[in-house]
Order: C-alpha cells, then structure tokens, then sequence
C-alpha cells in the first residue's frame, strides 16, 4: 500500500508542477504577445509621425516661399497706397534687465 501511496502522492506532486508550469509560460506567452504588439504599434506610429512630418515640413517650405515672394513686393510706395504713414517722432520703449539679479558673474 506504500508503494501506490507513494506514486499517488508523486502524481499530485507532479500534477501541481505541470499546472504551476503551464501557468508561468502562459504568462509568458501572453507578456511576449503584448510587448510585441506593443513594438509593432509604436514602429507604426513612427512611420506614421514621419510621413506626416515631411508633409508638415513641405507645406512649411511653401509658406516661406511665399512669404518671402510677398515680402519681396512690399514697397515704401504700395505701403502709402495701402494708407500707411511714415513715422515722424519715434518712441523707443526699453525694459530693465533682470538678468544680472540672476546671474552670480553678470553673464546674462
């Protein structure tokens, strides 16, 4: 009677072990599937933020060229013909530098 007594328990044993096993690698599996998942969405993303980013710098491009197309047409003369004056007496506002108060060597 020991001797099955003995392979019984030994087969609980070894039951508890699988299952506990079995467990640790699910979990594994499914942390392995999540980081994945989570690697494969973020390299999208950046393909994604990529292409959008060229997009934006190309409109950007656009925009200073035109800018500067239109800068380049600003006379003194289409200025008065839009109703703009030329400044007689010019006022300069000026502010304290707060720099040297945070500064131990005054290099700001």
């Amino acid at each position: 009677m020991s001797f099955y007594r003995n392979i019984t328990e030994s087969y609980y044993a070894r039951r508890g072990i699988f299952v506990i096993l079995a467990f640790v690698a699910v979990s594994f599996l499914l942390t392995y599937s999540y980081f994945i998942n989570k690697a494969v969405r973020n390299t999208v993303m950046r393909q994604k933020t990529a292409v959008e980013l060229n997009s934006i710098s190309s409109s950007v491009a656009e925009l200073e060229s035109r800018f500067i197309a239109l800068k380049r047409t600003v006379t003194t003369e289409k200025a008065e013909e839009l109703g703009f004056k030329e400044v007689t007496d010019l006022e300069f506002i000026s502010k304290k530098s707060f720099g040297h108060a945070l500064s131990l060597n005054n290099e700001i």
